[in-house]
């Protein structure tokens, strides 16, 4: 079960919609003010004191759609790579006039910096537009395919990586194998999986750090390296404990107090 959204991701989320309705109504952040943003049973409030980075934004964005010369867009279009297995929503998709440059735009609102340079989640999505029935024709033309992470947080706000349709296809074929194989290889990104805590290659991998010999200088600069991996999935299994605890679900040895 999905760990419940944390304050940053709701104002993330909120900060997402208000930049679709922008694009969809052809409107402008401060057309918005007073917006509710509903999760769940949680509502948040577009004020002025989101205007700001809500503006850097769309200005930004702006900036990109015009340099880019982009004549054709859509907004939050879902793409799948496998038909109800791997897909997502592009935040949003772009096609120049001429036909030869497809622009794949994602906000994030985070102040933990994403670089584009060959960003795996705007490849994803480049190779799901181009596989879905939905969206493949926009590629019959082009030769260049732009990633673009708009994060309003970060100095530059803009990060951009282009690359070729033949490196699109190497991607795609390399996407294909990770996924029908059966390897999983934990990481960093492992932060933002919902099964970390019950991940047995990730404990595989945060339990190997207490066979190190603690003798061996090199073998503890190992474990150093490993310290932020193993406080993030303790970290994980905390917050899923106290979730199903709270639930109402059993787990032998641990209750919650006050």
């Amino acid at each position: 079960p999905r760990r419940p959204a944390g304050q940053a991701a709701l104002n993330g989320s909120m900060h997402h919609e208000v930049q679709q309705l922008c694009r969809e109504q052809t409107k402008t952040p401060a057309d918005f003010l007073g917006h509710i943003y509903k999760e769940g049973a949680v509502e948040l409030t577009f004020g002025d004191d989101d205007l700001d980075l809500s503006e850097i934004a769309f200005n930004a964005t702006e900036a990109l759609l015009n340099d880019l010369d982009i004549d054709e867009m859509m907004v939050e279009p879902f793409v799948q790579l496998i038909p109800d297995e791997a897909g997502g929503s592009i935040d949003v998709l772009g096609l120049s006039h001429d036909r030869k440059t497809l622009l794949v735009l994602d906000y994030k609102f985070g102040s933990y910096k994403v670089d584009a340079f060959e960003n795996a989640q705007g490849q994803f999505y480049a190779c799901s537009v181009e596989v879905d029935p939905l969206t493949a024709d926009l590629l019959e033309n082009v030769d260049t395919i732009e990633i673009a992470i708009v994060q309003p947080k970060i100095k530059g706000v803009v990060s951009r990586w282009s690359c070729s349709r033949k490196e699109l296809t190497q991607y795609l074929v390399r996407l294909r194998t990770a996924i029908v194989s059966d390897t999983v290889n934990p990481g960093s990104h492992c932060k933002w999986c919902p099964a970390e805590p019950y991940c047995e290659e990730k404990k595989k991998a945060v339990l190997s750090a207490s066979l190190l010999d603690k003798s061996s200088h090199n073998e503890l600069s190992a474990a150093a390296a490993e310290v932020e991996r193993v406080e993030n999935w303790v970290k994980a299994v905390k917050e899923e404990l106290y979730l199903q605890l709270n639930r109402g679900v059993e787990i032998p040895g641990w209750k919650i107090v006050d």
